[in-house]
């Protein structure tokens, strides 16, 4: 017969290249619970097939995977892992979808930035610019009478409306 060999908590840390704190808080929350602990010490004994474990917790977290996820899996079978990759690929196209999106509002927020700056660029030169204060019901609206540029009177209609 022979005897399992089991790995002290430090062992198993440096083995799996995963900190001993993360170690006893999967121990915590009963994700991954040492094979043995001795009663008098409280010092965590691992086996070595739990190593493919900590490597599978560490997979599963780069991709994403919350805590809850993994517990879930780990009591479950391989349809459940599968189930749970394709699920988690369907909410990383959605993030990608609403990235892509805001990555793109971004852009055009700066080229509508950089055309105002050009157009009053333009039109500061050619002309002179009539600065006029009026007062709207518990509102001062100051604005610049460039054409094209500012549309006042949408300006005005807004400020009332606030």
């Amino acid at each position: 017969m022979t005897k399992k060999k089991f790995l002290t908590i430090g062992e198993i840390s440096e083995i799996s290249n995963i900190s001993t704190h993360r170690l006893r808080h999967y121990n915590k929350i009963g994700l991954l619970l040492p094979k043995r602990v001795d009663k008098r010490t409280g010092r965590r004994y691992y086996s070595e097939d739990q190593i493919f474990s900590i490597f599978a917790i560490k997979e599963l977290r780069r991709l994403s995977f919350s805590l809850d996820e993994i517990m879930v899996l780990f009591k479950g079978d391989l349809k459940n892992l599968e189930t749970a990759y394709f699920n988690k690929l369907d909410e990383v196209e959605v993030q990608l979808t609403k990235l892509s999106s805001i990555k793109n509002n971004l852009k055009q927020i700066l080229g509508n930035m950089k055309d105002i700056i050009q157009n009053i660029r333009s039109n500061t030169k050619e002309k002179e610019i009539n600065v006029e204060l009026k007062e709207i019901p518990e509102r001062v609206v100051y604005f610049n009478d460039l054409e094209g540029v500012f549309n006042c009177s949408n300006f005005i209609k807004r400020c009332e409306c606030i």
